[in-house]
C-alpha cells in the first residue's frame, strides 16, 4: 500500500464517486488494494492484509478527524463531507 497521504487522496476520490452514499471498510479495502497474488493461506498474505487494514484505518481516522469524511464507528461505513469534496476539487458539490 501507499503512504498515508496518498492513501487519503485515494479514499477521498473513491468516496466522492458515491457522495450520496457510503462505503464499508471492506469495500474500500477491496477497491484500494485488490486481491493479492500471494496465496491466501500464506503467512505473508495474512501479515500484509492486516498491515493494509491498519493503514487504511489510520487514514480513515485521520480524514474523519480533519472533517473530510464521516466515519461511522458502529458500522465502519464512511462517506465524504462537503469539506472533503472541496479538498479534492470535486465538481459534485456544484450540483
Amino acid at each position: 500500500m501507499e503512504t498515508l497521504s496518498t492513501l487519503s487522496e485515494k479514499i477521498l476520490q473513491l468516496l466522492s464517486t458515491r457522495y450520496n452514499s457510503s462505503f464499508t471498510l471492506e469495500e474500500l479495502r477491496n477497491l484500494i488494494n485488490p486481491i493479492s497474488r500471494i496465496s491466501k493461506t500464506s503467512v505473508y498474505y495474512i501479515f500484509a492484509e492486516r498491515k493494509d487494514q491498519a493503514l487504511l484505518m489510520d487514514a480513515l481516522i485521520s480524514l474523519n478527524d480533519q472533517g473530510y469524511i464521516f466515519l461511522d464507528s458502529v458500522t465502519d461505513e464512511s462517506c465524504i463531507t462537503l469539506k472533503g469534496l472541496i479538498k479534492i476539487d470535486s465538481k459534485v458539490y456544484c450540483n
